[in-house]
C-alpha cells in the first residue's frame, strides 16, 4: 500500500511539473487542478487506510473464531 501511495505521489508531481510548463496564463486553472489531484490523493490514502483497518478487524475476527474451542454437545 505504501508503494502505491509513493507511486501516486510521484505521478502527481510529474503531472504537475508538465502542466506548469505550458504557461503562466493557465496558472490559476492549474493550481485548482493540482489541489483537486491532492484532494483525490488524500481521499485515496484515506480509503486505503480504511481498507487496512477493515482487513485487520476482519483478520482479528477470523483469528478469534478459529481460536475458540469447539463447543461440546449437550448430553441428553
Amino acid at each position: 500500500m505504501d508503494e502505491l501511495t509513493t507511486s501516486i505521489n510521484h505521478l502527481s508531481e510529474l503531472i504537475s511539473v508538465n502542466i506548469f510548463k505550458e504557461g503562466e496564463e493557465k496558472k490559476d486553472d492549474l493550481k485548482n487542478r493540482e489541489n483537486e489531484i491532492r484532494e483525490n490523493l488524500d481521499t485515496t490514502n484515506f480509503q486505503i487506510h480504511a481498507k487496512k483497518v477493515d482487513l485487520k478487524k476482519e483478520g482479528a475476527k477470523n483469528i478469534r473464531r478459529i481460536s475458540k474451542p469447539a463447543k461440546s454437545r449437550k448430553q441428553a
